[in-house]
């Protein structure tokens, strides 16, 4: 019982040993037919993947088809390129690119919009005296301010010999003067409507506090028409344009569509009544001294 148990703990570590070596060579002998020196099949892929696929066709094929055949129908596989077939197709495309248009400016491309756009009703008799004033005290609150006149004998060479350096003038050649205001709404509507929230008009004879208008309408909500100013004549619903009339983008868009009706209904010699009758028709606005003011939350 000794020499048992001696012999048992002699060999417990080999005899697996053994037993695998007897397994691993009977497998050997059942696979050997899958193997040849001189055929060499290719069980791996070009990545090293196991090809069961390759395995496949080696169990199928016959005697009498002879080995090369089968490596070179092998190879012609593997060799295969996808070819185009370009026959019948049209050599040039049946619609062309449509050409891509960018904004002149970068603000619009961007969507980036100012606060307040300053437009000054004035005369070329005062552009000499009161317009680089006026623009040096309006130019720090406003991106743009610009100088509306209505001359027809005045040439674009004799605009800018008049003009102070510095002030952006605008002239109509049009010597009615009640359609000076409709000139310059137009005028801003085609050119600023989509940079500004808000525009103020004033004539150049008025006094402004730059820095009240700018606290103003940064704290008004754009959600809202707003045609906002003073009304001098109690018995009207005008706002006066000699103390300044304060525009929404909404409105002034409302005023774009109705801008005939407004020019041909300018019989007043008084642009403030001509101005506010646009409106009341164009918006159903009437001269408001007050407006919707948005709440910042801390």
């Amino acid at each position: 019982m000794a020499r048992y148990n001696r012999f048992y703990y002699n060999t417990r570590y080999v005899l697996p040993v053994m037993i695998g070596i007897i397994v691993g060579f009977a497998l050997s002998l059942l696979c050997a037919p899958l193997y040849d020196c001189d055929y060499n099949l290719e069980i791996f892929d070009s990545n090293s993947r196991f090809s069961f696929n390759r395995i496949k066709k080696l169990a199928q094929f016959d005697d009498s088809q002879s080995r090369n055949e089968v490596l070179q129908q092998q190879k012609i596989a593997d060799d295969f390129e996808p070819r185009i077939n370009l026959q019948g197709k049209p050599k040039h495309p049946s619609k062309t690119p449509g050409k891509i248009f960018r904004p002149r400016y970068a603000s619009i491309e961007l969507n980036i919009r100012y606060k307040l756009f300053i437009g000054i009703i004035s005369t070329t008799r005062m552009l000499s005296n009161f317009s680089i004033f006026l623009n040096q005290t309006l130019s720090p609150v406003s991106k743009k301010v610009t100088f509306f006149v209505n001359n027809a004998e005045m040439n674009e060479k004799l605009l800018l010999e008049t003009t102070p350096p510095g002030v952006n003038v605008v002239n109509f050649n049009d010597d009615r003067d009640f359609l000076l205001p409709f000139h310059s709404l137009k005028y801003v509507i085609d050119n600023y409507i989509e940079e500004f929230d808000w525009f103020f008009f004033v004539t150049d004879t008025t006094f402004v506090r730059p820095q009240k208008l700018l606290d103003l309408v940064n704290h008004l909500s754009m959600a809202q028409d707003l045609y906002m100013g003073y009304i001098v004549n109690k018995q009207t619903i005008y706002c006066s344009l000699s103390s300044g009339i304060l525009f929404s983008s909404s409105v002034l868009l409302k005023i774009s569509s109705k801008m005939d009706w407004c020019t041909k209904n300018s019989y007043s010699e008084d642009s403030t009544d001509n101005i506010g009758r646009c409106v009341l028709h164009s918006a159903n606005l009437a001269c408001s001294n007050s407006a919707n003011v948005k709440i910042d939350k801390d």
